[in-house]
């Protein structure tokens, strides 16, 4: 009993609406039987005003009228015999159709006398004289009568008849019988008065009142059941509102009861998350740090070799991590997204320094295709972006093993609106319907053959759907299997408030007539290189082979040569050696590659003074590594390419205010020699690996195993910064920077917290007690060393 006792008001409630329901359904029975009546009741009172009109014309009309009259008299029996429940009223008008019945027999009758009085006329007539006077006055009196029945006029047949009964008895001698027409005479008499009785009888409204009374009453029994049945029904509606809202009320508890508890479960998932994040960060730290280290200090290549495939092991594992946190994020809604003024090239600087290596490693060509209508600056999330971007990239360069990648951003207008349409296609082994149709699902790949060849846990096209939908974006794709793939992004458009018009970002005085020739072997980089030298005002002229490129530049001036040096059979470094050896060709002769300077350089040799301009290019990299080289300082250009610690050449050149930068630089080297930093870590191989990271930039480091050891030291010396562990013993980070800002504000002394936690609720909590900032394990040295020149 006790497990069903919270059911009791629903069993009561429906009990309720079982009653109401019986209810309605007898009320509906009993209105339909009602309104079946009230209609029997109008055939009954049609069908009697018809037999009694027919009854009124029946004396006087033809033979056909008695078949209509009969047949009318058997539609109301037949009607009566369907009124089993209005006795009343069936016998009432039982009675009315004997009456008629009776009136009809006796009109009939009278009708025959009438017809034999009135044929004896023609018989007095024939005699004529008085008898015959006498005879036709006598039938004119007798018709007279049977139109107006009167007493009076009875009285005057009756009279004149006895008074010349001799006289009229004449037509005996003449074929008619008088004793006959005296009966007939006598008969229209005595029961012509009972035939106008019955007849008043017929026309009397007793019965038609009868019938309305009883047809008010059974209309008032329609609207009594209507309007019951009615009630009825709103008690089973009320009933069943009730029971639903009973139902969703106690679902309702049910569901925060259940929420709360998918709640609890989403902040115990949250809190493993940021534990195993924590414990998996630490050790990858230690792991990363070390193998950099190691790297620094000196091994051979063998030991390189195996250094260098340890990082790229960690840096996989560590990506994993991140995808797993990232997706926790986004489907627990944890995830904001920013929206600040960025630059796209930027993002795709990102994705050259990225994936550049592991695509010209391929040899797989990766290029660039920014539209020049697209703003300069753009409003939306640039991390995210470049997020959404570089999976996409990543994905299109893991699964392609020959051809090219192209990067691609545009504007697509729309009726009332714009988006930023990025795409990313590739020639790679492309997907069929069946694999698109499950490509964006978490934790799924194509299918297991291409886990088990290229590894990954399914997650990075579901990441970067939900990124694309967070921030008001779609994501789609189109592939073919064995033929590539593409995949479109589109955002929405939002230029950052005084931009810079992006349609001039290509054009420079200093080149504008210019010539340039193109040796390139891939059309669609030659495409777009001619392109971006049309932007910028110089003439361009492509070839794909070394013959036609000798032929064209002998034929030809150029100011520029820009030769990729790795084509099919050939190789541009020799066309390049030759231009050098005999001071011929383009003035200012560049090498085109997507592979690293360094090996370049080894395969140039004598002429390795050339300069070298990087693969993907963007048309702001094009315009200034041409002006660089044209102007004599291409040898401070260094492009960045796929991870080279080397400058962006946008950072690298433009500083007109060159004296203000090297005093800058200066006053901040001082100031670090005398500047004093505090690391706070409780694990040996951590403190081990900062402090050897710290060591190159002229800051003193002191360190602390615990909060509370931390908190002696500031007491004891002024630091410029302090980089802070959360997890410690003794005393925690939190715990300790508390402690710290009740004598220290954020400016006098600023704390950074120094973790494994990652978590935007963790790092916004981190800044609201008082942090600066923070840098999460495991970082990198240059991450580290932004740090030092940024507050010390």
């Amino acid at each position: 009993m006790n497990k069903y006792h919270h059911f009791i008001i629903e069993l009561l409630v429906m009990l309720g609406m079982l009653s109401a329901g019986i209810a309605y359904i007898d009320a509906k029975r009993a209105y339909e039987n009602a309104e079946l009546d009230v209609a029997h009741i109008f055939e009954i009172e049609n069908a009697i005003s018809n037999l009694t009109t027919e009854s009124l014309m029946i004396g006087k009309s033809v033979h056909s009228n008695y078949d209509r009259h009969a047949q009318l008299q058997f539609d109301l029996e037949a009607l009566l015999r369907t009124t089993n429940s209005l006795p009343t009223l069936q016998s009432a008008a039982q009675d009315y159709n004997n009456l008629v019945n009776q009136y009809l027999q006796l009109s009939t009758v009278l009708t025959v006398s009438e017809r034999f009085v009135a044929s004896a006329g023609g018989f007095y007539l024939e005699i004529g004289g008085d008898a015959g006077q006498l005879g036709l006055s006598m039938v004119s009196k007798t018709l007279y009568y049977m139109e107006f029945p009167t007493r009076q006029s009875a009285q005057q047949l009756n009279n004149f008849v006895q008074e010349h009964e001799e006289k009229l008895s004449v037509i005996n001698e003449q074929g008619m019988q008088w004793p006959m027409l005296r009966e007939h005479l006598q008969f229209i008499l005595i029961n012509l008065p009972e035939s106008q009785r019955i007849l008043t009888e017929i026309r009397n409204v007793e019965l038609s009142n009868q019938l309305t009374q009883v047809l008010n009453r059974k209309s008032a029994d329609v609207r009594h059941y209507s309007q019951l049945q009615n009630s009825y029904l709103l008690l089973v509606f009320f009933a069943v509102g009730m029971l639903v809202i009973i139902v969703l009320l106690r679902h309702q508890r049910e569901l925060i009861h259940r929420n709360k508890l998918a709640n609890a479960a989403v902040e115990a998932k949250s809190a493993f998350l940021s534990n195993m994040s924590h414990e998996i960060r630490t050790p990858l730290n230690g792991i990363i740090g070390l193998a950099d280290l190691t790297l620094a200090s000196g091994v051979n290549e063998m030991q390189r070799d195996y250094v260098n495939k340890l990082l790229f092991s960690a840096r996989s594992l560590l990506r994993i991590v991140n995808d797993i946190l990232d997706f926790s994020k986004i489907e627990s809604e944890k995830l904001d997204i920013e929206h600040t003024p960025f630059e796209l090239k930027e993002l795709f600087h990102n994705i050259k320094a990225l994936l550049g290596k592991s695509a010209a490693d391929k040899g797989v060509e990766l290029i660039f295709d920014l539209d020049e209508a697209v703003a300069e600056r753009l409003m939306g999330d640039p991390v995210r972006i470049g997020q959404v971007l570089t999976n996409l990239v990543s994905n299109a360069v893991k699964f392609t093993e020959q051809g090219h990648v192209i990067v691609s951003a545009a504007l697509d207008a729309k009726e009332h609106e714009h988006e930023l349409l990025l795409s990313v296609t590739d020639t790679g082994i492309g997907l069929t319907e069946q694999q698109q149709r499950t490509l964006f699902e978490r934790f799924t790949q194509a299918d297991e053959s291409t886990t088990r060849k290229y590894g990954g846990t399914g997650l990075g096209l579901s990441i970067t759907k939900l990124l694309s939908e967070l921030m008001g974006g779609s994501i789609s794709v189109r592939s073919q299997a064995g033929t590539g793939s593409t995949f479109e992004v589109r955002l929405p458009y939002e230029p950052a408030a005084n931009n810079v018009d992006a349609s001039g970002l290509g054009r420079s005085t200093a080149l504008q007539g210019k010539r340039l020739i193109l040796l390139e072997d891939n059309p669609l980089t030659a495409e777009i290189t001619l392109k971006m030298a049309s932007l910028c005002g110089i003439e361009a002229k492509w070839v794909s082979t070394v013959p036609d490129a000798a032929r064209l530049s002998a034929a030809e001036d150029f100011d520029f040569g820009l030769i990729d040096w790795h084509l099919p059979k050939q190789n541009g470094l020799l066309l390049l050696k030759k231009w050098h050896a005999t001071k011929s060709g383009p003035a200012f002769p560049i090498v085109f590659t997507a592979f690293d300077s360094q090996f370049i350089r080894e395969q140039l040799e004598s002429v390795d003074e050339l300069p070298i301009l990087n693969k993907p290019l963007l048309l702001c990299d094009f315009r200034r590594a041409l002006e660089q080289v044209m102007s004599g300082t291409w040898e401070s250009v260094k492009l960045p390419l796929n991870g080279d610690q080397s400058k962006d050449i946008s950072t690298a050149q433009g500083n007109t205010n060159d004296n203000t930068n090297n005093t800058t630089e200066i006053n901040r080297t001082t100031k670090e020699a005398s500047s004093r930093l505090l690391l706070v870590e409780d694990n040996e191989i951590n403190r081990l690996i900062a402090s050897q990271m710290l060591e190159s930039l002229p800051v003193n480091v002191d360190m602390a195993e615990n909060g509370q050891e931390a908190i002696e030291k500031i007491k004891r010396q002024d630091y410029s910064l302090v980089l802070m562990d959360i997890q410690m013993p003794v005393m925690d980070g939190v715990s300790a920077t508390k402690a710290i800002r009740s004598e220290y504000d954020k400016e006098k002394l600023p704390v950074i917290a120094l973790t494994a936690n990652v978590l935007d609720t963790e790092v916004q909590h981190y800044r609201e007690i008082g942090m600066n900032g923070h840098l999460g394990k495991p970082f990198e040295r240059t991450e580290l060393e932004q740090l030092v020149r940024q507050y010390c």
